[in-house]
């Protein structure tokens, strides 16, 4: 598992994730008749960005499909969907495909957890705005776990599901006012999928907390970031807080978040 963010903030988009990857090998003993399995981690990036700033994606769950690692599997898709025409089709065309190759993988094995975003801005009423789709196998997430995993994908875009009530012409310039006064509030409008989420939402707030109290006792131009850049490092801080928690408390081969961080974003169009 992992931990990825996923904000939206008047000035763009932005995915964040650990670095992480939990392997599980085998290994035969020198005589070849015992076999062993032992767990670690190795690093790879999680959140992706398309070359034409078109779209970014970010995954959490399985690190293999069809026998590659699945950043490389995503970044072969984007290479095949370079232009795409809208974030409905990009978003079911991924669906069809994952969900397609991971039956195969599986096969008659029970199904693994995969929790993918794609995130975007496009033209609504007239509007650009942001776009954010979610696809996973996983149909109920309880108490921080999901439940309900199956060998089936479900595709939709809790972005707008979420504002539905603005989805209209009259109303949907009001949406990045929405997005101004939660930003501004320090609580950004979006979604996290990984790993016991009760855990990381309780230091995402330590952290929020701990902004302020900077700002208020000791800097105070330590504000509630104002930018892109400022929300990027913000996100950077809170996934290094929720690796520090795994690197404190886990030992080797159960750090399940940790690694570093990598962050893309993309800039709200004017």
């Amino acid at each position: 598992m992992t931990i990825l963010i996923v904000r939206v903030v008047p000035e763009g988009i932005i995915f964040g994730a650990d670095r992480n990857i939990t392997e599980t090998r085998i290994k035969n003993s020198s005589g070849g008749n015992i076999k062993t399995l032992s767990t670690g981690q190795s690093q790879s990036p999680k959140v992706l960005k398309w070359p034409n700033d078109k779209a970014i994606i970010g995954y959490a769950g399985v690190a293999s499909i069809a026998q590659q690692p699945t950043e490389e599997w995503l970044f072969n898709f984007i290479g095949r969907n370079l232009d795409f025409p809208d974030f409905n089709t990009l978003a079911h065309k991924l669906r069809e495909e994952i969900e397609n190759q991971r039956k195969i993988d599986e096969g008659s094995e029970s199904a693994d957890a995969l929790l993918i975003h794609i995130g975007g801005f496009e033209e609504r009423h007239s509007q650009i705005l942001p776009t954010i789709w979610y696809i996973r196998n996983a149909s109920i997430l309880k108490k921080g776990k999901y439940y309900g995993i199956t060998k089936s994908f479900i595709c939709d875009d809790p972005f707008w599901q979420t504002l539905k009530e603005f989805d209209n012409e009259s109303k949907v310039s009001f949406i990045k006012k929405i997005i101004k006064g939660l930003a501004d509030s320090f609580n950004p409008f979006g979604f996290q999928q990984g790993i016991d989420l009760e855990i990381f939402n309780m230091i995402e707030y330590s952290v929020r907390l701990a902004n302020k109290l900077i700002e208020n006792n000791v800097y105070p131009e330590f504000s509630t970031p104002q930018d892109l850049e400022s929300w990027k490092k913000y996100i950077k801080w809170t996934i290094l807080s929720y690796s520090a928690f795994y690197q404190t408390f886990n030992p080797p081969g159960e750090q399940y978040v940790g690694g570093g961080v990598d962050i893309v974003s993309l800039k709200w169009p004017q």
